[in-house]
């Protein structure tokens, strides 16, 4: 992870990657949480933070990141891909991490 997202031009400095736990990782990204906090953005206590493609907070908290992923796998299209299931899955981003993503652009 810090071979590849390491680098100055992917820097977040209220993230340091280098005290960050990763935990998840797939097709070259990884979530991990911070383990010497994060300044980011002070709403968010223990965040999940996303590295791919970027440096960014996904989820509150490890507690969030599986509440919404229950609630996205037990919907009933779960787990067909289509325009409108995406709009849903995000709606259910939404409810369990409001703030994160904007409103605008599903």
């Amino acid at each position: 992870m810090m071979s590849s997202y390491g680098k100055p031009e992917f820097a977040v400095p209220q993230i340091d990657l280098a005290t960050c736990f990763p935990f998840a990782g797939f097709n070259g990204g990884w979530y991990v949480f911070p383990c010497k906090g994060q300044s980011y953005d002070k709403r968010f206590l223990f965040p999940i933070v996303s590295v791919f493609q970027g440096v960014d907070i996904f989820y509150y908290s490890l507690e969030s990141m599986v509440d919404t992923c229950t609630d996205w796998v037990t919907q009933p299209y779960y787990p067909q891909e289509s325009r409108d299931n995406e709009i849903k899955n995000m709606a259910i981003w939404r409810k369990h991490n409001p703030g994160i993503f904007p409103q605008s652009g599903n």
